[in-house]
């Protein structure tokens, strides 16, 4: 439980930012899927009347199964969106027919801007979604693909690379500038398979020649009518993440205006050679928001990444691999990379700010580490993450993390970065292929990493008895987690100690057998709802489908057991207990007990969810607060998947164990 209100979904968003936006709730698709590349194909046009019905003046309704090879039953598609002409400032946002608009967007604008971004998005029955437009213009739509579900496949599973520079013309043999109608070519990298269906890349225009679109196609043939970037002017830095379509030739990029290319992958999808494997299958879900430095973050309330800084995020669901999109706002002009935490972070770059007030989001895919994901960012910005899905793979070992970073002395930005976000103006050919993730990405910001330091915890030197101890409930919060649970349990099991496990359903969905490991090890077990929103910001029935669907999930896992306690993410139930949302419902502890579930609190907070500023020595000061004298009761909130707990709970139980009677959490 992250009592900072790290994927807060709130109206609050809409007055900073208008248009960007976390949504109420969000549901993960149940399977997991391959992914089938096609060529580059237009869906929609509406300039030309062309792939849609319009539901209503702001809704239009897209069936794709069928359509540009896409099959009868995707589970969610690759696309690039794009809006021409905006008739005032505003946003797109893209979500599944029946079910409901999420409150977040995929693409934002000015007005008179032609704005383009990439997603992955999760669809509907006969593969059909829904696009909601703010304002007035056209709305342009290609695929790259699309994803099947599949339990075990060959072809379709993604493969994370370490990101890497294909491509920089800069620096590459004449240095000159791709001309205006040119095109380059650049082969497959080094480790892919010469089968591979589609490559995850990052591709950014620079010192562009003048006004134009991009397209990218399978080397060796005719060039679609699609694009997947766009830029209004001469000058101008633009980038665009997404899935490329690809030959054993490798992949052919066009510029229609000229300039710079610079080229970074993040991985690559597998090809009929593959061996059949559950490595690097997608499964897709609803925009999640992650972080948000304009709210509260481990940076405190409102404040931006610090120039040469950081921040971490942890990967909510386990993930090899994370697809995303990340927003930048109130940015000066630089870049951000995002790379595995705590690996060295690589020469390329996944958004650029460009500074002037304007919004700048791009979606990527990004290998995770077993710490998470790092953003470093080369000048003041605030970030924005929202999660889009997640491939399955074992995750990067991550390295200890580096010494604190001292940031103001910054080089002069290069503005050239691999995944810049969306900004993108069409002249001639109107079409983008950028599929609009825009959807605010909340990124909590960090210029500090932890170090770990020994330390020297003073315990008693004889045991305290049983009658005369204080009693000591350790919580963990937000798991289960493939390793670090398991981790966490050994540790307790070794001093007799059980601990109490509040779990999210998402979680509990797809890592079952841990779940049921914790059950029958004799660990207890709460509640922590579905996917850990605010639960004041969602109406009565839908705080009742997160508890009844961890429930079920939870009860799936285990053989029929449902958990008796649960405890509200953030710690947020009643309105005076976080920060203001609007609208506000004040019935969330009524719900909460209606559903026949103890709120289970804490007193002692380790803040150990602060991957990158809460360090060993400040979670066993908390712990050594806690007072051991008889009629004493602590409950400690910690969470597994916190590198920094365990190494932790090592140091400060030796000493301790006879000081406290541990137990677990009785209303569980």
């Amino acid at each position: 439980m992250r009592k900072v209100a790290v994927g807060l979904a709130m109206a609050l968003l809409a007055l900073v930012l208008p248009g960007i936006t976390t949504p109420a709730s969000v549901s993960a698709a149940p399977e997991t899927s391959r992914f089938v590349s096609v060529a580059p194909c237009r869906l929609v046009d509406t300039r030309s009347n062309v792939g849609f019905f319009r539901l209503t003046p702001h809704i239009i309704r897209v069936r794709t199964a069928g359509r540009c090879a896409i099959g009868a039953d995707p589970a969610a598609l690759a696309l690039s969106v794009v809006m021409v002409g905006a008739g005032s400032s505003g946003f797109l946002s893209l979500f599944p027919t029946g079910s409901t608009r999420p409150n977040a967007s995929m693409l934002n604008f000015s007005k008179g801007q032609v704005r383009s971004n990439a997603a992955i998005v999760r669809v509907g029955a006969n593969g059909s979604f829904d696009v909601y437009q703010a304002t007035s213009g056209d709305i342009v739509i290609d695929t790259t693909g699309w994803f099947e579900s599949a339990e075990v496949a060959t072809a379709g599973r993604f493969v994370p690379m370490t990101p890497t520079r294909l491509l920089d013309t800069r620096t590459a043999g004449s240095r000159e500038p791709v001309a205006p109608g040119g095109s380059v070519t650049i082969p497959l990298p080094g480790g892919v398979a010469e089968d591979a269906g589609a490559l995850s890349l990052n591709i950014t225009v620079t010192e562009a020649t003048g006004p134009g679109f991009v397209t990218t196609y399978s080397a060796g043939t005719p060039r679609p009518d699609a694009s997947v970037l766009n830029l209004d002017a001469a000058g101008q830095t633009r980038a665009s993440g997404g899935i490329h379509t690809v030959s054993r030739d490798g992949l052919t990029i066009h510029l229609s205006g000229g300039g710079h290319v610079v080229v970074d992958a993040t991985g690559w999808f597998t090809g009929a050679s593959a061996p059949v494997s559950t490595e690097g299958l997608f499964t897709p879900f609803d925009p999640t928001r992650a972080l948000d430095t304009r709210l509260t973050s481990p940076l405190g309330v409102n404040v931006p990444v610090a120039p040469g800084g950081s921040v971490e995020i942890p990967s909510p669901t386990g993930a090899s691999t994370l697809a995303f999109n990340l927003t930048s706002v109130e940015g000066v002009q630089g870049y951000v990379t995002g790379f595995p935490a705590h690996t060295t972070r690589p020469a390329s770059s996944t958004l650029n700010p460009i500074g002037g007030g304007d919004v700048v989001a791009n979606f990527a895919i990004v290998p995770a580490s077993t710490a998470g994901l790092e953003f470093y960012s080369l000048q003041t910005t605030h970030l924005l993450v929202d999660l889009a899905g997640s491939f399955s793979a074992a995750l990067i070992e991550s390295s200890p993390p580096p010494p604190p970073v001292t940031p103001p002395t910054v080089p002069t930005p290069t503005p050239v970065t691999t995944t810049t976000a969306p900004a993108a103006t069409t002249t001639t050919a109107p079409a983008t292929t950028t599929t609009a993730t825009t959807t605010t990405a909340t990124t909590t910001t960090t210029t500090t990493t932890t170090t770990t330091t020994t330390t020297t915890v003073p315990g008693p030197t004889t045991t305290v008895p049983v009658g005369s101890r204080g009693v000591v409930y350790l919580t963990f919060d937000d798991g289960p987690q493939p390793a670090t649970t398991s981790a966490v349990m050994s540790l307790l099991e070794q001093y007799g100690i059980r601990g109490t496990f509040f779990l999210e359903g998402r979680n509990v969905a797809a890592r079952a057998s841990v779940t049921a490991s914790i059950r029958n090890r004799g660990h207890g077990i709460g509640n922590h709802t579905y996917d850990h929103p605010d639960l004041r910001t969602l109406t009565n029935a839908q705080i009742q489908t997160q508890l009844r669907s961890t429930q079920d999930a939870i009860a799936n896992a285990t053989g029929g057991y449902r958990p008796r306690c649960m405890r509200p993410p953030f710690g947020y139930v009643d309105p005076n207990s976080g920060p203001v949302v609007t609208p506000m419902n004040t019935q969330v502890r009524s719900v909460i007990n209606g559903e026949q579930l103890a709120i289970t609190m804490w007193t002692h907070d380790t803040n150990d969810w602060r991957t990158t500023t809460t360090t060993v020595n400040q979670i066993v000061a908390v712990l050594n607060a806690m007072p051991s004298g008889a009629g004493n009761s602590s409950t400690v909130l910690m969470h597994d998947f916190a590198p920094n707990t365990l190494t932790a709970l090592q140091q400060w139980l030796p000493a301790n164990i006879g000081r406290y009677d541990f137990r677990v959490v009785p209303t569980c």
